[in-house]
């Protein structure tokens, strides 16, 4: 099994070095996981937003560890594709602490994670700099020291935060991002609304493969291999999408009685079921 789960990352680190951008869909169940393993994507994210919401917690590691790796680790196990952990600031303050956390998730199956540097705390909203690139390298040498190339994303939320100074808010993003790709990092994820011109100026600046989250203002997947975007994630975007299309249900249904949303784009019994059976009789 480590075997293959090495194979998986080692597959999962080429994905970023092109030719082409890669888009990385998120799922928070297998069955999403499913439907984007057969729309023929080559990996798959998992969002921890959706996760938290679907078992009816808020974001922001409020959902126990347990049951957010129980979700990590269906989803690894019902996929032949690398599969990317979301496991936010680690569920840990102390670095020992995120290092078990990182350990938990490489026993699941993953070909990576993402690490992101926000506290949660407004009043000092980053982990600093020093500190986070010390929990990147302790990081990397648990994934080394288990034999698994484990594929670190290393996040700043500094796009996630409002800054007084634009040009202060870019400096900082960048010293953070250059300082986290020295500490080990494979790619840099600077999720938040960045246009065309943005990103292109954070390409230039990095010196590290960059994931950029898909917002109304990003560029198309083409334009953004244009800019040298390595990696582009949807995060709970296509959660959030099926939870408004069964509002509009609700609502047709609690207000007129009837089924017109219901029934106008969904799938077959057949449908669903084939997505849990096994993938050696799909392909034949």
């Amino acid at each position: 099994m480590l075997d293959k789960q090495k194979q998986k990352a080692e597959a999962f680190l080429r994905l970023h070095q092109g030719p082409g951008t890669l888009v990385l869909p998120n799922a928070w169940d297998v069955a999403s996981t499913r439907i984007f393993e057969h729309a023929s994507f080559q990996a798959i994210g998992t969002t921890s937003y959706a996760i938290a919401a679907s078992l009816g917690y808020l974001d922001g590691e409020c959902v126990p560890f347990a049951e957010m790796m129980e979700v990590i680790e269906r989803i690894a196990k019902n996929t032949d594709l690398p599969v990317n952990a979301d496991i936010e600031a680690g569920y840990g303050k102390e670095i020992d602490k995120v290092v078990e956390t990182v350990e938990r998730v490489i026993k699941a199956g993953v070909a990576g994670i993402n690490l992101e540097d926000a506290t949660g705390n407004p009043d000092q909203p980053f982990f600093d700099t020093g500190f986070q690139c010390e929990k990147l390298k302790a990081v990397r040498e648990a994934a080394a020291s288990v034999g698994i190339p484990l594929v670190i994303n290393a996040r700043t939320d500094t796009y996630q935060i409002r800054f007084s100074d634009p040009e202060a808010q870019f400096q900082e993003t960048v010293k953070r991002s250059n300082s986290y790709r020295q500490a080990g990092a494979d790619c840099i994820f600077i999720p938040g609304w960045l246009d065309g011109e943005m990103i292109a100026r954070l390409v230039a600046a990095i010196d590290a493969p960059i994931n950029i989250f898909a917002s109304p203002v990003t560029p198309t997947v083409p334009e953004l291999n244009k800019l040298g975007v390595s990696r582009l994630s949807i995060g709970p975007g296509a959660f959030r999408t099926a939870l408004a299309c069964t509002k509009k249900i609700a609502a047709e249904l609690a207000e007129h009685g009837t089924y017109e949303t219901l029934f106008s784009d969904t799938l077959t019994k057949a449908d669903v079921d084939s997505l849990f059976k096994p993938r050696e009789l799909l392909n034949k």
